[in-house]
């Protein structure tokens, strides 16, 4: 009886180490092989499609595969329903929590990390914008910056992730795409003092090109103190002028590079009542690619290379490290409450008794690896004037790997967004 008691208690260890992301390395297998029909047959087919608790985790891997199978309105509605969820969820389930504090986190609802809820409209943004519906795509804009508005609230600002450089850069284009100039003026400002102050982002990278749109928009405003201040801060700094700019096309080309880092579980012993307990707490690990940037031709010639606007896997170390202490502090009272039952229970059940509630509640002492696994490591932007009214031969060739090839025509004054995600 023993045995058999020890066997079932060792066996629930064992299977309680299947996390989420060991759980989802076939969906994204099967993303990675472009092969997107069967990544929805897999996530809906799944655990995480039929737990309450793991909805917004749901919605937020399938409408990554959706928005890479070009279908952008239909990902735009799933992001929805997750940012919708993550808002009921707002307002704490007492029997969530309960749950967690008992056993562990994978217990309670996902309400997604704070960097993963600001995405979410700004990949909506990005769908919309691709399928030529800027009045949406900046919708959606604005409802990254209330995300964020509550994220500075509810941290005091604990947390790093209360500025996005790269949601202003959008919004940016976006109104420069919609001529509305005031407005792009005012987005790229707030993009360059986000990005000053950012933590997660190389802000020497990401400033230059944020830097000559404002330039080419103050320009056309006759925003002379702007410039002055442009061109003092960096003085070898170029730009298009509006006026060129309005007797082209110009594309905006959105290089998706790679594989963000993904949850993996880590464990630390420590000393408690004598005996040593065992926390498991979630860390991010990189995952190997090799296309860490992409040239971009338009009719065979190089245009340049995009340059990392969004450095998704940076945002995602630093937002587990903002919380780490809290969240030790936590996974100790509840292995110490775990511990403090055990003990109760071998006083009045035995030491058999005992050895069974440790053994437990060692095996359910996992870490929550559940995040947004299907994301891309960096967001890269590049802009490219081409002649208006002709259509042109667009390719993103990415450093190794399959290239992203288009053919496009716009407009005199008009913008169009073309997106390429590389795996490799």
């Amino acid at each position: 009886m023993f045995a058999r008691i020890v066997f079932l208690s060792s066996f629930l260890f064992f299977t309680s180490c299947a996390t989420y992301t060991k759980n989802s390395d076939a969906m994204r297998s099967s993303i990675y092989s472009e092969e997107y029909d069967e990544a929805l047959k897999k996530i809906d087919g799944s655990d995480v499609a039929k737990k309450g608790r793991d909805k917004v985790l749901y919605h937020m891997e399938r409408g990554s595969i959706l928005y890479l199978q070009g279908k952008y309105p239909l990902a735009a509605q799933e992001w929805l329903k997750a940012s919708d969820r993550i808002d009921e969820l707002y307002t704490t389930s007492i029997s969530s929590q309960a749950a967690a504090m008992t056993v562990n986190e994978t217990f309670s609802d996902y309400e997604g990390e704070s960097f993963e809820r600001v995405l979410l409209p700004i990949f909506s943004a990005l769908a919309y914008f691709s399928n030529s519906q800027p009045e949406k795509a900046i919708v959606e804009v604005r409802k990254a910056y209330q995300v964020l508005n509550v994220i500075k609230k509810d941290n005091e600002g604990k947390n790093s992730f209360s500025r996005d450089s790269f949601s202003h850069y959008l919004s940016g284009l976006i109104y420069e795409e919609k001529k509305e100039w005031d407005s792009a003026i005012i987005e790229y400002r707030q993009a360059i003092d986000d990005a000053e102050h950012s933590k997660a982002s190389d802000s020497e990278v990401t400033l230059r090109p944020i830097a000559e749109a404002l330039a080419s928009v103050a320009e056309h405003r006759n925003r002379q103190e702007i410039l002055g201040q442009l061109k003092k801060k960096y003085p070898n700094l170029t730009w298009k002028k509006q006026s060129d700019l309005q007797n082209s096309g110009e594309i905006y080309v959105v290089y998706e590079a790679g594989k963000a880092p993904l949850k993996e579980s880590e464990d630390i012993v420590v000393p408690v009542a004598g005996d040593v307990v065992r926390i498991s707490f979630p860390i991010y690990k990189d995952v190997s690619y090799y296309s860490k940037g992409a040239n971009v031709f338009i009719d065979g010639k190089l245009m340049g290379r995009p340059a990392v606007l969004q450095d998704i896997g940076s945002i995602a170390k630093q937002a587990l490290s903002d919380r780490r202490t809290r969240d030790l502090v936590r996974m100790a009272a509840r292995v110490l409450a775990k511990d403090q039952a055990s003990r109760a229970i071998g006083r009045a059940a035995g030491p058999i008794a005992q050895l069974i509630a440790s053994i437990f509640g060692a095996a359910t002492e996992s870490a929550d690896t559940r995040g947004w696994s299907t994301l891309p490591d960096t967001l890269q932007v590049l802009r490219v004037s081409v002649p208006a009214d002709k259509e042109v031969t667009l390719r993103i060739q990415p450093d190794s790997g399959k290239p992203g090839e288009f053919r496009v025509r716009v407009g005199a004054g008009d913008k169009k967004l073309v997106r390429w995600r590389s795996f490799w």
